[in-house]
């Protein structure tokens, strides 16, 4: 097996626990929210939920001025199929559009397909 098939995979397996762990948090539609990264009840868009799973408070250091966390958030939405390279080309612009325009199971739904997409990958 060579060196880039290695990495490769746990690139696919980082990203799969990340999905776990962003889903575990998402079920939960009382801590959802839509238009907004958290509202003032506690609740978090999909984006929000990325940054809690990544470990970032999104008061200190939001996403987009992370770049390892932003390239690791575009390659989950990427990998989970939320980017196509559509209108908006920006994974991360596509996964806020989707959590906004979708209710609460649809999103839950998008990262069950996507975690079981990820799976496959990563021969679980």
């Amino acid at each position: 097996m060579s060196d880039r098939k290695i990495d490769a995979d746990v690139v696919e397996n980082d990203l799969l626990i990340l999905a776990l762990k962003v889903r575990e948090t998402l079920k939960d539609p009382k801590k959802w929210c839509q238009h907004t990264r958290q509202n003032e009840h506690g609740q978090f868009c999909v984006i929000g939920h990325v940054e809690a799973a990544l470990g970032i408070e999104w008061w200190t250091v939001p996403l987009h001025r992370s770049e390892a966390c932003r390239e690791k958030a575009k390659n989950l939405f990427r990998e989970m199929g939320v980017y196509d390279g559509g209108e908006l080309n920006n994974p991360l612009l596509d996964a806020v559009s989707h959590n906004n325009t979708h209710n609460h199971a649809e999103v839950l739904n998008l990262f069950d397909k996507g975690i079981e997409k990820l799976m496959e990958k990563v021969h679980v």
